[in-house]
Formats: structure tokens, C-alpha cells, sequence
């Protein structure tokens, strides 16, 4: 398990490399000049040249992707062309309201997804199978920005039962969790319900309920063991794409995450946020799928003994 951990743990090193690249050349591929798109189009030429310096554009790319790297190193991001903050520390202050976002949203999706999979494989065929399955349809179907705003309509609107946007309050949370989490419950729900399917029909499972194993007990110890492989393949990726893909959750319902952040640089010109957001989105789904592949090893020693 040692090796295979440091095996994957190696194979990560030149995916970030690759991410910071791909975040560096961001900045330099935009139509037209960066420096001038970022100053806005009222900025004088001598407030075009001091930012062009500001940036690191007026010397030679080479020059510029090794200095961005050194600095990736040392843990420096840039300078915030609006507030003159830190980069590092305006996503500091916001990334910890995404991973809380993130996480509730996938609790809720683990819960509800594997125990909508379980009861739909339990009764394949009947009735609540095909109702289970057509929430499931729906919930991977329907735009995210369109179930937030439809929930703020419902539940802060007209019930007020929840706030309507911010994260002031710990009933904050709860919409835009919900809302995040309908997306992935539709695909762990499916992925627990063919997986159930088919450890309920292994040879192990029927020997038993052959030998008198309760049903409980065959479905706990037996079936859904063999079947949270592939699940936890599916959460992990769920999980990787909410940190990803908060960005118009956050934007719904005004959460103060690096997704409303994302938002507000694209809209402000402020493209070193731009730029180290979306390294810093990178790197955490880069580190998401390595904790996936060393679990699902974990759960499953072929995994790493066929590597």
C-alpha cells in the first residue's frame, strides 16, 4: 500500500505542474492586451504601462512563467489589480466557505443517493423503484441556477423559512447545499443501484441468505460492501466537481465563496485572482481524485496489486 501510495502520490507532482501552467498561460492567451483589459478602458496609457509592469508583462514570457512558478513555491499568487491585497489571501478568506459548502452538499448527496440506490435495487421493478429513479433523472437534468432560484422563491420568498443569500446564519447553508447536492445524488443513486443490483446476485450474498443471515445483515455485511467500490469512485468525482462547479450556486444565492469570487474578478478585470483561482480549483481536484484512488485501493486490494 506504501508503494502504491507514493506511486500516486508522484504521478500527481507533474498534473500540478501542468495545472500551474495551464493557469499561467490564462492570463497571457486573452484576446488583446491583458494589461489594458485589466486597467479598463477610461485607463490613461501611463496607468496601462504601470500595470503592464505590475503584472510582469513587459518582459519576456520565459521570464515571466519562471518567476510565476518560483513564486508558486513560495506560496505567492500575485496582487489583487482592484483591492492591492494578496491573491493567496483573498482566496484564503474565501475557500473555507466553499469546502463548507461542498461538504454539506455532498453529505446530503452520500445520504440520500446510496439510500435512494438501496431501496431501488431492493425493489427493482415496483413502483418506488421507478419513482426513486425518475427524482434521480431530474435531479442530473435540471439546471442548478434554476433549482436555487425556484428554492429562494419557495423557501425564503414566499414560506421564509431559510435566508435568501449570504452566510450569516447557519440556516444559510441549507439551500445552497440542497441545491449543489440534487446533481450529484442523481448519479450516486443510479451508480448504488446498478452496483446493489449486481452484489445482490453474487454467489456470496445467496450463500448467505442460504445459511439463514438475516436480511439486514446480508445487505449491511454483504452486498453493500462489495458494492461502495465503484460508489466511492463516483463520490469522489461528485465531490471534486461541486468544488468546481460551485461557481453558479454561489452566484445564486450570494454565498461568499472562490466561486462568487471567480465571478466578481471575471466582472472586475482582475485577472491574477482569475488566475490563481483557477490554479487553486486545480490543485484541489487534482488532490480530491488522488484521496479517491487511495481509498478505493484501500477498499479494494486489486487496485493496487493490478498497478
Amino acid at each position: 500500500m506504501m508503494r502504491y501510495t507514493l506511486t500516486r502520490i508522484g504521478s500527481v507532482i507533474p498534473t500540478v505542474l501542468g495545472a500551474a501552467t495551464v493557469a499561467f498561460l490564462l492570463l497571457r492567451l486573452i484576446p488583446g492586451d491583458p494589461a489594458r483589459i485589466s486597467a479598463g478602458p477610461t485607463a490613461t496609457p501611463e496607468q496601462v504601462e504601470h500595470l503592464r509592469v505590475q503584472l510582469g508583462l513587459d518582459r519576456p514570457w520565459w521570464e515571466q512563467y519562471l518567476d510565476f512558478m518560483k513564486n508558486l513555491f513560495t506560496g505567492s499568487l500575485g496582487t489583487s489589480t482592484r483591492s492591492g491585497n494578496s491573491v493567496a489571501a483573498e482566496i484564503g478568506t474565501r475557500l473555507p466557505f466553499t469546502i463548507q459548502l461542498a461538504f454539506w452538499a455532498m453529505l446530503i448527496a452520500i445520504v440520500v443517493g446510496c439510500a435512494l440506490g438501496i431501496v431501488g435495487a431492493l425493489y427493482r421493478g415496483r413502483a418506488i423503484d421507478f419513482i426513486f429513479s425518475a427524482v434521480s433523472v431530474i435531479g442530473v437534468s435540471a439546471p442548478v441556477f434554476w433549482i436555487g432560484l425556484m428554492m429562494i422563491v419557495l423557501f425564503s420568498v414566499k414560506l421564509g423559512w431559510f435566508p435568501a443569500s449570504g452566510a450569516a446564519t447557519p440556516a444559510s447553508v441549507v439551500l445552497p447545499a440542497v441545491a449543489l447536492s440534487l446533481f450529484a445524488i442523481g448519479f450516486i443513486s443510479r451508480q448504488t443501484r446498478s452496483a446493489m443490483i449486481d452484489a445482490l446476485s453474487m454467489d456470496a450474498v445467496r450463500t448467505a441468505r442460504a445459511k439463514g443471515m438475516s436480511g439486514v445483515n446480508v445487505i449491511g455485511k454483504q452486498a453493500l460492501r462489495n458494492a461502495l467500490v465503484p460508489v466511492i469512485t463516483v463520490v469522489g468525482l461528485q465531490f471534486g466537481q461541486m468544488l468546481g462547479g460551485s461557481i453558479l450556486t454561489e452566484s445564486v444565492f450570494g454565498w461568499p465563496g472562490i466561486g462568487q469570487l471567480l465571478v466578481n474578478s471575471i466582472n472586475n478585470r482582475d485577472y491574477p485572482v482569475v488566475q490563481g483561482v483557477v490554479f487553486v480549483v486545480a490543485v484541489l481536484l487534482i488532490l480530491v481524485n488522488l484521496a479517491t484512488d487511495l481509498l478505493y485501493s484501500a477498499i479494494d486490494p486489486r487496485v493496487r496489486h493490478g498497478n
